[in-house]
């Protein structure tokens, strides 16, 4: 992980969302349903805490594109180590050449540009430098010299002032760790293509994604490390060809990983089925589930503590024995609502500043058995509680929230 999120509307309302980046698509969509942004309000973001890269903390203030600081944080997390060095090093040439506009589209254009750059990484000055430039052969004077003829004059040579005119004519930086946490000396061989526009969301083409893998017998005729990703829900034919890619006879030959679901607090649940059937049915059921069908479930899911695949596309086909409200996200809101829906409005505006919203919402929540989740206010139709999964099977030897 690299940075750790808070998503919030500038709005009044108390709906949030806290997360890791990079994230999945769909854990940023979840997110998004969790902070429900009303109409032309704005998404205010606030990076909590840097995992790595600590010195963007300037330039990432007033970010406000989550999608293009998952995609700045997706670059980052795949750097191999040198790139991390590069990367730090391509900043401070933007400060040293007086680049003031070092935007989120600047950085993650530096981030793509890490493979036309290269590192010297045991070097951190210019006497280093020179020193590693006329062991390696890159001074020009010196690389006809024979070993024999250069170990003679090694000692005498001025290898402060070699490094610093190799560094003076390539354009190059030294990084130090203090500032930056890794060292070095870096040089760009390209200048960074910018990016104008920060990646626009996409709509997943899947409900869950799996990473399917032979299963390890070990056998070296039979094993194999080929994996397929697989989308669903899939066709049989789509499920029979991936059987055929991986070369196994039938599905209890093969594993499976979940990247990513439509309903996030799922993906363990979705590691947990052995059966790829039955997660490519409970993709079928996500998928026919419109409008605010899905923020109801995953309320319903936060408030029953469901956690198996089964109970959860159980839960599905009674979801409209419940009430969701999205518009509620805490006692404030209410109590707020509360008092609107019962005095006209001019007697409301005059009430509420002198009432504890706070205490009389969690009071109209305990008497209506009304509950509060990160996705909005659920309650049953019937106006009974909902229990926990736990209790109502423990209760009723069955499923019926």
């Amino acid at each position: 992980m690299v940075f750790s999120v808070y998503a919030a509307g500038r709005g009044p309302r108390e709906a949030y969302a806290v997360l890791d980046l990079p994230a999945t698509p769909y854990e940023i969509e979840d997110a998004l349903e969790k902070v429900r942004l009303q109409p032309d309000e704005e998404l205010l973001l606030e990076i909590e805490e840097y995992y790595d890269f600590g010195f963007l903390a300037p330039y990432l203030e007033d970010v406000n594109d989550l999608h293009g600081l998952n995609a700045l944080a997706q670059r980052l997390s795949q750097f191999v180590d040198y790139e991390s060095a590069v990367f730090a090093g391509q900043l401070k040439m933007d400060l040293e050449a007086r680049i003031s506009d070092i935007t989120l589209p600047r950085l993650l254009s530096l981030a793509n540009n890490t493979p036309y750059c290269d590192v010297v990484d045991v070097a951190v000055n210019d006497s280093q430098l020179g020193k590693f430039y006329a062991e390696n052969g890159f001074v020009t004077e010196l690389e006809q010299l024979p070993d024999e003829a250069f170990k003679i004059i090694e000692d005498m040579l001025d290898y402060e002032q070699i490094g610093r005119k190799m560094r003076q004519a390539e354009g190059g930086v030294f990084v130090d760790r203090s500032t930056y946490g890794y060292s070095g000396y870096v040089i760009r061989h390209k200048e960074p293509e910018l990016v104008n526009a920060l990646p626009a969301p996409e709509k997943p083409d899947y409900m869950i994604l799996l990473e399917v893998c032979k299963g390890y017998f070990n056998d070296p005729d039979y094993d194999s490390d080929s994996v397929v990703q697989l989308k669903l829900p899939a066709s049989k034919e789509t499920l029979d060809g991936a059987l055929n890619t991986l070369e196994a006879a039938d599905w209890s030959e093969l594993a499976f990983t979940c990247l990513d679901c439509r309903i996030p607090a799922l993906i363990e649940a979705v590691n947990q089925t052995e059966d790829v059937f039955a997660v490519n049915h409970a993709a079928s059921r996500f998928a026919k589930m419109t409008g605010e069908a899905i923020p109801k479930l995953k309320s319903l899911l936060e408030v029953t503590g469901i956690s198996s695949l089964a109970d959860a596309v159980r839960l599905t086909e009674q979801l409209e024995s419940y009430v969701y409200s999205p518009e509620f996200s805490s006692p404030t809101d209410v109590a707020r609502a509360e008092i609107k829906f019962s005095l006209i409005e001019q007697e409301a505006e005059l009430l509420i500043p002198h009432v504890n919203l706070h205490q009389y919402g969690k009071a109209l929540l305990e008497n209506h058995n009304w509950t509060l989740t990160d996705y909005g206010m659920i309650s049953r139709q019937d106006g009974q509680p909902i229990q926990k999964f736990e209790e109502q099977n423990q209760g009723m030897g069955g499923m019926c929230l």
